[in-house]
């Protein structure tokens, strides 16, 4: 869920022991109650009364205080019979039913739990939003036909909207004579199941790597495959009821302008091609509409967050999201903050936009007609709903101070084209939105085609359906297994979990790894080859230990895996961090040592053997493996039932009590594994926030450098693998965020350096395939094939801004008088330590360009002159005409497409490349022509 800051009250319908199931039937054969059936509301104080009471105690409420608490008004409704029509029954304090003056049958009382759709109901079948022949529309229409205007505000605010008691799905002011359950919108997928109100699950989703590590594996399979895979887990809890709701708000696809934005973990990265290719994908496997074209959905994506938003808050302008207006003009609206958006709308059938918390020059986001109406609607065609960030609607008038009144503020948001409030804003002003409907049809008129539209979602997801009818009811959730025996072999992964690591393994980068021998001769005429820092070689000659040890206040904190937005880990593996992911691993080869046929040890041997050893020796793994945080305060805790807990990683680094004992581990060790980076307390959204550089903390910068002194001086010389978590740009690993890992590119003892990202619950496993460069429990080579998705500077860069102080709220992309420009497309500077695509492979591949062919598009021959089978990813660009640099006079490039394929061992594959047609040059609205493909090693190659 998102977050305003601000707290608002709590709704009267939420309170803890409130069980509000009554159910009402509204079924036309109450003919004989006809003449007293009026539409009913019930007063703020008769719901203090009732919604603070259990279903239990509302049964020994009497007729009389039934009837008390009644307000009538409004205009009558033949089908609705009067709540004091209910009358208390003696047997077993159950409630009549008014059809019949009998007990009531039970699933009335079952309803929260067991009932989920309200045409399973018998009263509400025959009536047309029950009717499956019909269309969404009209079936919407019809529902909302039968909503009273004291319904009006509390439908269109998402928290006031459902109480969950215990896993139910009862609502105490949505429709109750109709049996329609309320609704939660909140529901958070963006890399996995998240925790959120109403949700129950406990077996655990599948956390897949946030999407930063996920966009870093330039593969469109990747990005549908994670969105099937929550979409199918949602449901799958949803059957069980087990989930609050189907509508997921997901996914982020903000541009990356600054590396220190907080949520840049959440977002693809800088370039608006490679965003709207994650998204397209995403949101159709996420959605997977039904097969027979009935347009069920099974889960409902939301696109986030429109429009130009990117930025926390900065404390030392007193400025946040709440109240910061992005001025942009138009060039880079058209160029960065709308083509993601349009290009989803256009080749999806997403459900829903979230309008964002900040102003676009001077107008909130929410409250922009020319952004929603306009173009969201009008000119894209949009057919979902709109709903707004929580609490953005009230911060129109609260914090932009674009309104004045209540009353501004409705019509603003509603002109505008928003459905949806996120927040309570609406129902704490019940009677005052409802005086406002009743006094002018035409904001009637808006806030009922807003219902439409929200009922219209909901019938998507198949919700209203009833019997054998129901869509996608046989989604199952296939729990993760539990190992009965950690020092076992490892359990079977389920296919979510195999999705995990393949993704975590394919989005780390390579950053670095360098050449420690070269190619040499062996006495018996085998030729050995180079040696690089990476892989790690464990294969050691009889009588020798290898020693390897994992240092940093990282190396076993599940919660810097994650990142935010995050779910329950899905446990049953014994590989979840870093360290002891690589001591699983270990333990594997060994295994598979001691227990496969000789075919399998062999091919062991050659993805393991090294220098090391002795050719044709017996294969032999023994490490002597530790490890030490470097900083006190991040003790991994480590139960009997397997279940990781989350330790305080402190990632500041601020004592030294364990560094003179970190620098002696490393002295001693082969290889060190020294985990350094970010987590969430250091970037987020607000209030962690965005950050003020993009250097690692002080106090990780005082372990590495004791680390690295240490290594210097002893006579071992250990390999140093440098493991960032949590930063986009500078040298960081582990993270979202950028680092300034710029003295450490060419420090001798740095031997690799390797960007992790935020790879999730699947993190331990794939960095420990990569280190070693195989899966021992498969058999197959790994290595390294991700690329940074967005462009990483040095510190220095800010300085170019003429305003450093401000640069984070400037959100001009091109190159000015006072601005350097940002990204690959409008930075020409010095001050980059990786530009962007930027990834090293072990397969160190030569790539050829062909000369275009008869289709007039060049071709690419990529050899593998390696023993591995490697994937290998060709970004493709092309010049923007008409859009270039004012003071170069060069042309802007613009990502046009991208190729991920897969090349067999000492071989080679040729393919032809192009500019993907869907995406035009964003100046002229005509066909991209390559220009420029982009080398292994980073750099570009004119066509």
């Amino acid at each position: 869920m998102e977050f305003s800051g601000s707290p608002s009250r709590r709704p009267l319908h939420e309170h803890p022991n409130n069980k509000w199931c009554l159910d009402i039937d509204p079924d036309p054969t109450v003919q004989a109650h006809a003449h007293a059936v009026r539409q009913v509301t019930i007063s703020r104080a008769s719901f203090r009364l009732l919604l603070g009471a259990t279903c239990t105690s509302l049964v020994a409420l009497t007729a009389v205080a039934l009837a008390v608490a009644m307000s009538f008004f409004g205009h009558q409704h033949q089908d609705r019979p009067s709540l004091s029509a209910l009358s208390p029954s003696p047997e077993a304090g159950r409630l009549l039913d008014p059809r019949t003056n009998e007990p009531e049958s039970p699933h009335y009382w079952q309803w929260c739990t067991e009932v989920r759709s309200p045409c399973d109901k018998a009263f509400n079948r025959g009536k047309a939003f029950c009717n499956s022949s019909l269309g969404f529309e009209v079936r919407a229409r019809d529902i909302v036909s039968r909503v009273s205007l004291e319904h009006y505000p509390w439908l269109l605010s998402q928290s006031e909207l459902v109480n969950f008691t215990s896993g139910g799905y009862c609502s105490a002011t949505t429709l109750p004579v109709d049996g329609i359950p309320g609704m939660d919108w909140s529901t958070e997928g963006l890399h996995g199941l998240a925790v959120s109100e109403g949700n129950t699950f406990t077996q655990g989703a599948t956390s897949f790597p946030n999407v930063v590590t996920t966009a870093s594996s330039w593969s469109r399979a990747n990005f549908f495959e994670v969105g099937r895979a929550i979409g199918q887990e949602s449901r799958a809890f949803w059957n069980q009821k087990q989930l609050s709701h189907l509508a997921m708000w997901t996914p982020n696809i903000n541009i990356v302008r600054d590396p220190r934005w907080g949520r840049a973990q959440e977002t693809p990265g800088e370039d608006p091609y490679l965003t709207s290719e994650y998204a397209v994908n995403f949101v159709n496997g996420m959605q997977k509409e039904d097969s027979d074209g009935t347009g069920f959905v099974q889960a409902s994506a939301c696109l986030k967050h429109y429009l130009a938003y990117s930025f926390e808050n900065s404390t030392a302008l007193a400025l946040d999201r709440m109240n910061f207006s992005a001025e942009v003009d138009e060039f880079d609206l058209q160029h960065t903050f709308l083509p993601m958006f349009e290009r989803v709308v256009k080749n999806t059938s997403v459900g829903c936009v979230m309008c964002s918390y900040n102003a676009v020059n001077g107008v909130p986001a929410c409250a922009n007609p020319e952004f929603i109406k306009d173009k969201l609607y009008g000119e894209w065609g949009f057919k979902g709903y709109v709903v707004s960030d929580c609490g953005a609607v009230g911060n129109v008038e609260n914090t932009h101070r674009y309104t004045k009144t209540f009353e501004e503020t409705v019509r603003a948001v509603l002109s505008a084209g928003v459905n949806l409030e996120c927040d309570s804003y609406f129902s704490n002003h019940a009677d005052d939105f409802v005086a406002l409907l009743k006094k002018d049809k035409n904001l009637l008129n808006l806030a009922r085609e807003s219902l439409v539209k929200i009922f219209m979602a909901r019938l998507r997801l198949g919700v209203f359906e009833s019997g054998d009818n129901k869509p996608f009811a046989s989604v199952a959730y296939d729990p993760p297994s539990v190992p009965g025996d950690w020092n076992g072999w490892r359990p079977k992964l389920n296919a979510h979990q195999k999705l995990a690591l393949r993704i975590a393994t394919e989005g780390m980068v390579l950053l670095k790894n360098a050449n420690l021998s070269e190619s040499t001769m062996h006495p018996n005429g085998q030729l050995l080859p180079a040696r690089r820092a990476l892989p790690i070689s464990v294969s050691t000659p009889q009588g020798k230990r290898k020693k390897i040890s994992f240092i940093g206040p990282l190396i076993d904190s599940v919660d810097a895996l994650q990142g935010n937005y995050r779910g329950p880990i899905s446990y049953g593996q014994d590989d979840v961090t870093f360290y002891w992911g690589f001591r699983a691993t270990l333990r594997d080869v060994q295994r598979k040592i001691k227990e496969s046929p000789k075919a399998e040890v062999h091919k062991l041997r050659e993805l393991l053997a090294r220098d090391e050893t002795e050719p044709g020796s017996d294969l032999r793994v023994d490490v002597d493996l530790k490890k030490l945080h470097g900083c006190e305060g991040s003790d991994f805790n480590r139960y009997g039932d397997q279940t990781l807990l989350t330790p305080n990683s402190n990632v500041l680094c601020d004592d030294d009590l364990q560094m003179e004992a970190a620098a002696a581990l490393a002295a001693q060790s082969d290889d060190v594994v020294l985990v350094v980076g970010m987590d969430q307390t250091w970037e987020g959204e607000q209030p962690t926030g965005d950050r003020h550089d993009i250097l690692l903390p002080r106090g990780q910068v005082k372990l590495i450098q004791n680390v690295l002194q240490a290594v210097a001086q002893s006579q071992v010389q250990a390999r140093v693998h440098l493991v960032v978590v949590g930063g986009i740009s500078t040298l960081a690993f582990r993270g979202g965020a950028a680092l300034d890992l710029s003295e450490y590119i060419d420090e001798k003892q740095v031997s690799s350096i390797v960007w992790a990202g935020y790879p999730s619950q699947a993190g331990g496993r794939a960095l420990a395939n990569l280190l070693l460069g195989l899966d021992p429990l498969t058999v197959q080579p790994v290595g390294f094939s991700g690329r940074l998705t967005t462009t990483w500077y040095n510190q220095q860069y800010f300085t170019e801004f003429t305003d450093p102080t401000r640069s984070l709220l400037d959100m001009r992309m091109r190159r000015t008088p006072t601005t350097p420009g940002r990204g690959y497309r409008y930075y020409t500077g010095s001050n980059v330590l990786f530009p962007f695509g930027y990834g090293l492979t072990y397969a160190e591949f030569e790539v050829r360009v062909l000369p275009a062919g008869s289709s007039g598009s060049p071709s690419v021959r990529v050899i593998n002159p390696s023993k591995r089978k490697a994937s290998y990813v060709q970004l493709v660009y092309g010049e923007m005409q008409g859009a270039e640099d004012a003071q170069s006079s060069q042309r802007y490039l613009q990502l046009c497409n991208f190729y991920r394929v897969e090349v067999e061992a000492q071989s080679e594959l040729t393919f032809e490349t192009d500019c993907d047609t869907a995406f035009p040059d964003l100046v002229t609205r005509r066909r991209l022509r390559p220009t420029h493909l982009q080398m292994p090693d980073g750099s570009l190659q004119k066509l």
